[in-house]
């Protein structure tokens, strides 16, 4: 396995960590934007519009934060310099199949979330 693979592959695990983190931030900030409507009887119009303003923000920069790093996971690694250092054609001696690999990814996003 070349060392580009390795470093595409853990730009995409981080890309798979970050839309689990996206589910939480809708879950948490869209459950805090409603009960700020709801029950908060004196909030002014522009507090809310401030306030779905700042989650749309977050919204659009993690969607293209996750496009970049599971579609465009070349130039992250290009942008991030990860293969300075590494002769490109040099081969590592760890051999894993894709059924390892997706077993590892398990294991690593599970304890993640446990």
């Amino acid at each position: 396995m070349r060392i580009e693979t390795i470093l595409k592959l853990i730009v995409k695990v981080l890309g798979i960590v970050l839309c689990i983190k996206f589910l939480q931030l809708l879950t948490y900030e869209g459950s805090l934007l409603m009960f700020f409507i709801d029950f908060s009887g004196d909030t002014s119009h522009s507090e809310i519009l401030v306030a779905l303003l700042s989650l749309l923000a977050m919204i659009v920069f993690f969607l293209f934060v996750i496009w970049l790093c599971l579609r465009k996971t070349e130039s992250v690694v290009k942008l991030l310099a990860l293969r300075k250092g590494f002769n490109p054609d040099e081969e590592t001696s760890i051999s894993l199949s894709a059924e390892n690999i997706i077993r590892i990814a398990t294991i690593v996003l599970g304890g993640y979330l446990v």
